[in-house]
């Protein structure tokens, strides 16, 4: 089951939502406020996009209230799901959590500066009699709660309630803990990126990952066609936190705190943290570099979060000049095994990442449906999928794991692709079952990716096995340092 609300803070011309699927997926879409109900079968390894009047009773317009704002996805298979708010010449979308990876713990990260209103919060209840503690970092709804004064509220299953600051005020470093997992999504009313004198403003809006899922480590890529850069935003989780950029510290943070600075379209940077912090990239406005576009906003998954399979698509139309992106990071000694549409990426495409641990790929792809994996199950990769027009855009991430990393893991027995960090090393499903220590910390199969089928391997040679008996032949092995294919013939 997936819980989401419309975290757009005006009423929405209509609401898009992007569903998809590995499996024939049953879904079903439940409106809390309007009880409308829909049902659908998605087509395996196809995003289906579905639009929605705010009619149906989703779009959260009065702050400071608790209202049936949610809305309730339950399918029969697991799902992805993309949610886009697309108002008048105002636009951004998100990726949406679904409950089993929803949290307790939230920090809150968006941006600053813009008109209309402020940066805003919503929460969503999952359960019923969840008591929600929110501590703002500045006062919220007119006042109504003072900066650094906690308050909690009660919620209900589905039910939402909303809070903005003031103009120009930072909502980032506010905390929400509650008693069971809520859905929490931060943005900005009408955001300027990176300040008042970039025009034109935008809708921002993402969901939250839970602070239990935050990593160290992440892969800036710069948005494609862009030359006048990115805005990218740090929070820290801890005190003492250094922030460092391509190596070189740029910033010290306390708890709650935030960083923020501008990320040239030439540099395919490698971000470092010393405790887990959450990052931002957000597209600047039209007069930063006089490319048609507006402010959007996307969380950066973590290395360490990285997955292996990704079903996705952009959203749209949007108002002409019309261009969707696509932006994949990889391991550089892994690049071969990466398809996306089935298909290889010359190595000629990619770019280096500073260090060159990683290489990075950005291409224009259609408004249609798109896959990216790689080869081997244990190899994760990062997608951020985003779009221009004249006065709209969008960013989200396509997709990334939630394993509870760092303090809040809790080891456990592993089972192959189950998305967890079963040793707490801070990789998540990074070795194949084959009998080999494939990451190189002196265990074999302690957190594994894959179910056992290994591709063929070349090298066979012959090993007698004494202790077999009299009635088998010797074993034949076959290995390249990756796999192992072991077959035992036993005589008549």
């Amino acid at each position: 089951m997936v819980c989401v609300g419309d975290a757009a803070s005006s009423a929405s011309d209509e609401w898009i939502l992007t569903f998809a699927s590995r499996f024939a997926a049953t879904v079903t879409v439940k409106f809390a406020q309007t009880n409308a109900t829909e049902t659908f079968t998605l087509t395996p390894d196809v995003a289906l996009q579905k639009r929605y009047a705010h009619s149906l009773g989703y779009s959260q317009t009065q702050e400071n209230v608790i209202q049936n704002k949610g809305v309730e996805i339950t399918a029969s298979h697991e799902i992805s799901l993309a949610g886009t708010t697309i108002q008048r010449a105002t636009t951004d979308a998100y990726m949406a959590l679904p409950v089993d990876v929803l949290g307790t713990e939230y920090v809150m990260l968006s941006h600053n500066k813009g008109f209309v209103d402020g940066a805003y919060m919503q929460i969503v209840g999952t359960e019923d009699d969840t008591q929600v503690t929110i501590t703002p970092s500045t006062a919220l709804s007119g006042g109504a709660h003072p900066a650094n004064t906690p308050f909690t509220i009660t919620l209900n299953k589905n039910q939402a309630v909303m809070y903005i600051t003031g103009y120009e005020q930072e909502i980032s470093g506010s905390t929400v803990s509650s008693t069971k997992p809520v859905a929490v999504f931060g943005g900005y009313v009408c955001a300027n990126v990176p300040d008042t004198s970039v025009v034109a403003c935008d809708t921002l809006v993402d969901q939250m990952p839970p602070v239990s899922t935050l990593g160290k480590s992440f892969v800036l890529v710069p948005f494609g066609s862009r030359t006048g850069g990115d805005w990218v935003r740090v929070l820290a989780t801890k005190a003492n936190t250094e922030i460092k950029l391509n190596t070189v510290v740029i910033a010290t943070l306390n708890a709650n705190q935030v960083h923020s600075f501008s990320l040239a379209s030439t540099n395919f940077a490698l971000l470092d943290a010393s405790e887990p912090v959450m990052v931002l990239q957000l597209l600047k406005g039209t007069t930063a570099d006089q490319i048609t576009s507006d402010p959007a906003m996307a969380v950066v998954p973590p290395i360490s979060q990285w997955s292996n399979n990704y079903i996705f698509s952009g959203v749209g139309p949007l108002p002409a000049p019309e261009t969707h992106w696509v932006s994949v990071a990889a391991p550089a000694d892994q690049i071969g095994g990466v398809r996306l549409d089935g298909l290889a990426i010359p190595a000629a495409d990619w770019v280096n990442v500073f260090g060159s641990q990683y290489k990075a790929h950005r291409r224009l792809v259609s408004l249609a449906s798109h896959t990216l994996n790689h080869v081997q199950p244990n190899i994760g990769l990062q997608v951020q999928v985003y779009g221009f027009g004249s006065a709209d855009s969008y960013a989200f991430p396509g997709g990334q794991r939630f394993a509870a990393l760092g303090d809040f893991c809790v080891p456990s027995t592993p089972v192959a692709n189950d998305g967890k960090d079963n040793d707490c090393d801070g990789r998540v499903d990074e070795e194949l079952i084959n009998g080999i220590d494939d990451d190189g910390d002196g265990k074999i199969d302690e957190d594994t990716a894959s179910t056992g089928d290994v591709p063929p391997c070349p090298d066979t040679q012959t090993v007698g096995v004494p202790d077999l008996g009299a009635t088998h032949e010797p074993i034949q092995i076959s290995g390249n340092g990756k796999c192992v294919c072991l077959e035992v013939v036993e005589q008549p």
